[in-house]
């Protein structure tokens, strides 16, 4: 009898890829273990020719919008330019550091600063 993740690995190669990697309960690390012998672009190619040429694929929490043809591609950077470019600023990081930029730079300036005197000590072996 095949353990699960043998039988995991030949359905993927199989190319039954999407939701059926949940039925077998395995974490990002087993999923990247299963895989790894497998390009991610053949992988991408695979679910092309299953889902289409826009897929929604869900990464963890994140859910990332895939465009697999050059039309679909050009549809969303060059016909959707001005849509991406009009965007709102970020609300969270404005009323964070509202009030508080001047300060903030200057802090980075000396950080940076800093950062960059305990690299040269380090690579000249003084630290």
């Amino acid at each position: 009898m095949k353990n699960e993740l043998v039988m995991a690995k030949e359905k993927l190669l199989e190319n039954e890829f999407g939701t059926e990697f949940g039925s077998f309960g395995l974490s990002e690390d087993g999923l990247r273990s299963l895989v790894q012998n497998v390009s991610e672009t053949a992988v991408l190619h695979e679910l092309a020719k299953r889902y289409g040429d826009l897929m929604l694929l869900k990464f963890g929490s994140r859910n990332v919008l895939i465009a697999s043809s050059p039309d679909m591609a050009r549809e969303f950077l060059k016909t959707n330019d001005a849509v991406w470019a009009s965007r709102r600023e970020l609300a969270a990081a404005f009323l964070y550091l509202q009030g508080y930029v001047k300060q903030m730079k200057e802090l980075h300036r000396n950080f940076d600063k800093a950062k960059r005197e305990a690299d040269k000590n380090f690579v000249q072996g003084t630290w």
